[in-house]
């Protein structure tokens, strides 16, 4: 049993077929084959949908290019070389799938390895989409897959950056307090000298991290804006990496650019403003009180 499921397991990680045929007495159980068939089912959906998502200029997130396509998208030969496969796997039918013998007198299982062949299927016309568009196109497409991650990237450090500003704020708001209530409460003339050179340092040190929570939130904001404008040029981008586009939508691609490169430019002298505010000056050095 072990030598079967082992059999099987490594005939499944193959996505495309083999020529390779399993007799009727290698066959694991219909268990076990049901249970592989649907993790290898599972596997091909999410794997259609990444490739949807990279052809459509969206993030296709935890996983890299190469990996979708098994080559390395760089190498030309390699590339050449994939697209010879892929198309020739495209003209092979579900009976030379090496499991074909062991599920077709099961109904449920022949059932589960069509649905396995029509998503392969259609995986196997995307990759060969994907593949087939010029070098330039589809380095234009893994470019705005770097700069979705690279916002992502940025999104997370802002978040972070206004965690600790929003932090720093209400340490200096508790110290403020105290340095207030030894301001009253104590006797000695040097505490409280020194106490209120304290609420003096702890007014900045505030006023400073809540400067760092605005920036935080309008940089959040800006890049928000960005990434829309990025989404909308990775539609653009779709339709001129399309080989049976229109004329119409090529006209309607390129001038949807120009209006986002426009928008683009507007957003970043409108809101470059925005950041200029007056820094609070730094508290002057209270030698008397050292």
């Amino acid at each position: 049993m072990i030598i079967k499921n082992a059999l099987l397991c490594s005939l499944l990680v193959f996505v495309c077929f083999s020529d390779i045929g399993l007799t009727q007495e290698l066959c694991p159980s219909t268990q076990e084959i049901k249970k592989q068939l649907d993790l290898r089912r599972g596997t091909l959906e999410t794997l259609n949908q990444q490739l949807n998502s990279l052809l459509n200029g969206e993030l296709v997130k935890e996983v890299l290019p190469s990996a979708l396509f098994a080559v390395d998208i760089n190498d030309a030969m390699r590339v050449e070389k994939r697209i010879k496969e892929i198309t020739s796997d495209l003209t092979k039918g579900i009976e030379e799938h090496p499991l074909f013998s062991c599920v077709k007198k099961s109904q449920e299982l022949s059932n589960i390895l069509q649905q396995i062949f029509e998503v392969e299927k259609k995986t196997n016309e995307l990759r060969l989409q994907f593949l087939s568009l010029t070098s330039e196109r589809r380095q234009a497409l893994l470019n705005l897959q770097e700069q979705a991650m690279l916002y992502l990237k940025n999104v997370k450090k802002l978040e972070l950056e206004k965690t600790e500003a929003q932090e720093r704020s209400r340490n200096a708001d508790q110290a403020l307090k105290i340095a207030e209530q030894s301001i009253q409460s104590d006797v000695d003339s040097a505490i409280r000298e020194v106490a209120a050179q304290r609420i003096i340092l702890e007014k900045t040190r505030k006023e400073m991290a809540d400067l760092n929570i605005l920036w935080a939130e309008k940089l959040k904001v800006l890049a928000d804006r960005f990434k829309r404008h990025s989404l909308n040029l990775s539609e653009s981008a779709s339709i001129l990496s399309r080989q049976n586009a229109t004329t119409q939508e090529l006209f309607n691609a390129y001038t949807s650019t120009t209006i986002v490169w426009r928008s683009l430019l507007e957003d970043l002298f409108n809101n470059y403003e925005s950041f200029a505010v007056e820094i609070p000056s730094l508290p002057r050095q209270p030698k008397d009180v050292i």
